[in-house]
């Protein structure tokens, strides 16, 4: 699965909007780990493939991954990891918030952003 990064909902939602069609509520279901917090199984409508996903908080910012192809290939959430946060948040629920243990900052254009990659850590610091 890629690494953890910084999840843009709203681009997403201005600039894909066929991600944020293919994420709507009762496109896809959505069935949350009950042993590893902030981690979803995804099937979307039409398909047979379950794909894992997972969104958490840090400093008030979503980050989250899927093991999707689109996710891996494709800049910003994938219609997996749209079809969670659109669940959760019609639902009123908030998303797992974590403390990292490592931060990586890549520098753009001149201003430092949080990195793309985010080491998480499980339930009994167990690597997730």
């Amino acid at each position: 699965m890629k690494d953890v990064e910084p999840l843009n909902i709203d681009r997403v939602k201005s600039a894909y909007t066929d991600r944020w069609k293919k994420g709507t509520p009762g496109r896809a279901l959505v069935k949350q780990s009950d042993e590893k917090p902030g981690q979803y199984a995804v099937r979307r409508d039409g398909s047979n493939e379950w794909h894992e996903c997972l969104i958490v908080s840090h400093n008030e910012r979503l980050w989250g991954t899927c093991d999707c192809i689109g996710h891996t290939n494709h800049e910003g959430a994938c219609s997996h990891l749209i079809a969670v946060y659109r669940l959760e948040t019609l639902r009123g629920n908030g998303f797992v918030p974590v403390q990292p243990h490592g931060i990586t900052v890549e520098v753009r254009s001149k201003t430092q952003e949080t990195a793309d990659q985010i080491e998480l850590t499980g339930q009994e610091g167990e690597e997730a």
